[in-house]
């Protein structure tokens, strides 16, 4: 079933649950918690029957999530050492060793974490039972413009305003005159720092003009006015101490449907390993001398992933950031990318991929911190060259359609990591896109308002339609490259193989939308990486690293069939054999 359907239903066992928390009772909850089944014209019987499935397994997944939750000690515990790794300036492995030995998960904690994601797996397989796997395949799309607001607004101060953050982080209040009358006026809640200032002071001082722009974001809390928020961006936009004001958007998992590599008893199914037209021929490049991702790193920006998972059991992994919501979204994805070449499940694009750094935006109580946090967590532990995974989407757009996004992507890439991000699943022309605070057409390269933030984006392809875009997958001049968005079999969820009961063995033969996409190209992300540094001595930087990938003279063609530009399929083999890594070495790119 979909991934983003079973959050939606998720939501509505912990209404169920929790009605007090939510102030409705869980019909009332049906719009937002089911979003676009109404679409899928579900009977009062079906929606009935889920309602019933809902109250016998949301109280077991809550309970079951709450054991496996970390500590407030090991998150202070995880906090001091990030704090060492980045005064020592240990990355990659060190790194996440130190952070990993820091939280110290119990066995307890690991045993809930795995119940929880069996009970998911176990509600997930009754829904798609019952409503047909087939008809839920596709990803939702996103629909109104306030359909995915959290009910927070975004503002960043202009430059020439100097503002007191230790104020505001400890009242909630700020001594800009102005806006503090607006904000009474409105009668709105406190408002906050989107990136704490314990996180802005890791930003190297070389970036000093973009560190203060990203620590100018803050957050006012307007859960309670949804009437009145066009009326108070309106006038915020109006202070001249405001640079810019928009309606925040919720982050959401870009996801469709779940429901030598001879040993691994799945690596037949995965397609996208294989040759051109068909794949990215990861299968090629790993004959190449480090063609399998040595020396290189990963960062995935997401919620859920399964640390015990058995196929990802050897890649030095660790959670920098946020609070895992555990499940099997990024267990996937990682799946794609770095599931080891063993005897079991599948095998990676790039098995051999030096460490993984997961950091989270999710948390356990209060609102979801902002992407920012998550990436400025992780930019410590990385090195130049590495790959970093946004598999995340706002309101079915990439995320740097967000200002704050947008400008910690550009901080990302100033420091030289290869940023890969999902287009999402909107299904919207990005050409035709307009900025919510600005009014301007920044993803149309052809147009005088774009903005780059130099990020590979991905679009999504039905690989059994002639490689054709996905009806869900943004498209535009803004998109790079394209990817399997279908059927894509990798570890987790447990629709091919449920392990027999255990979450640490299950398999997916219907892992979808620029969610596996995007992983995709950061697998040959990876290994172009690799091939470079190892046997070229140099780093390949972001921006070689776009060019490469979306080259069309090495990469495969979309379908024709389906309209909208979601670039190329990289072809490893192409790129090796036509040497173009060497070509932009001798040409200094």
């Amino acid at each position: 079933m979909s991934h983003a359907l079973g959050l939606k239903i998720l939501w509505l066992m912990v209404a169920i649950c929790c009605p007090v928390l939510y102030g409705q009772n869980s019909q009332d909850l049906y719009p937002q918690v089911f979003g676009d089944l109404s679409a899928r014209n579900l009977s009062d019987e079906q929606l009935s029957r889920l309602t019933e499935l809902a109250k016998t397994y949301g109280p077991q997944i809550e309970a079951a999530d709450e054991a496996a939750r970390l500590t407030d000690a090991q998150r202070l515990a995880r906090e001091d050492a990030l704090r060492q790794v980045v005064a020592t300036r240990k990355k990659g492995a060190a790194a996440i060793s130190m952070i990993a030995q820091a939280i110290q998960l119990t066995d307890a904690q690991r045993q809930a974490a795995k119940l929880t994601i069996r009970l998911r797996q176990e509600f997930d397989a009754q829904v798609a039972s019952w409503l047909g796997a087939a008809a839920l395949d596709n990803p939702d799309i996103a629909v109104s413009e306030n359909a995915d607001a959290t009910g927070y607004l975004i503002i960043r101060f202009s430059d020439a305003v100097a503002i007191d953050r230790e104020r505001i982080e400890s009242t909630g209040m700020t001594d800009v005159l102005a806006l503090q009358t607006l904000l009474k006026e409105f009668a709105v809640g406190k408002i906050e720092p989107v990136v704490s200032t314990a996180l802005i002071q890791t930003i190297d001082s070389k970036h000093a003009k973009l560190a203060k722009r990203i620590a100018s974001y803050y957050r006012i809390d307007a859960r309670q006015k949804d009437e009145r928020w066009n009326t108070i961006l309106t006038q915020l936009r109006q202070l001249d101490e405001i640079d810019a004001a928009y309606l925040e958007t919720k982050l959401t998992d870009p996801c469709g449907t779940a429901v030598v590599t001879t040993d691994e008893p799945y690596a037949f199914r995965q397609g996208y390993l294989d040759a051109s037209p068909d794949g990215i021929d990861a299968r090629y490049a790993w004959q190449q001398s480090n063609g399998t991702g040595c020396e290189v790193g990963l960062t995935d920006i997401e919620t859920s992933w399964n640390l015990d998972h058995e196929d990802l059991s050897t890649v030095p992994m660790g959670l920098a950031y946020g609070d895992i919501k555990h499940g099997d979204h990024g267990t996937a994805a990682l799946g794609e990318i770095v599931a080891t070449d063993n005897s079991v499940g599948v095998v990676g694009i790039a098995p051999h991929a030096s460490y993984v750094v997961l950091s989270s935006w999710y948390k356990t109580s209060g609102p979801d911190s902002h992407i920012a946090s998550a990436v400025l967590s992780a930019l410590p532990l990385m090195y130049a060259g590495d790959v970093l995974l946004i598999v995340v989407q706002r309101s079915g757009y990439p995320v740097e359609t967000d200002d704050l996004d947008f400008d910690i992507i550009q901080l990302a890439i100033a420091e030289g990591m290869i940023v890969v991000e999902a287009a999402g699943n909107g299904g919207k022309n990005l050409d035709a896109f307009t900025h919510p605070s600005s009014g301007t057409q920044v993803l149309n390269r052809s147009g005088a308002e774009f903005q780059d933030s130099g990020a590979i984006i991905v679009g999504a392809v039905n690989p059994r339609d002639s490689n054709n875009r996905a009806a869900f997958s943004c498209y535009g001049s803004r998109v790079d490259c394209f990817a399997w968005g279908k059927f894509v079999t990798t570890s987790g969820y447990g629709d091919l193989d449920p392990g027999d009961g255990d979450p640490n063995k299950t398999y997916t033969r219907r892992y979808n939308g620029t969610s596996s996409a995007a992983p995709i190209i950061a697998g040959a992300a990876v290994i172009v990486q690799g091939l470079s540094t190892q046997n070229l001595a140099r780093v390949v930087s972001p921006d070689e690293m776009r060019l490469t990938l979306s080259n069309p003279t090495t990469g495969t063609p979309q379908g024709p069939d389906v309209t909208g530009h979601i670039g190329v399929m990289p072809d490893l083999r192409k790129i090796i054999d036509d040497r173009v890594l060497e070509s932009l070495s001798r040409h200094g790119q």
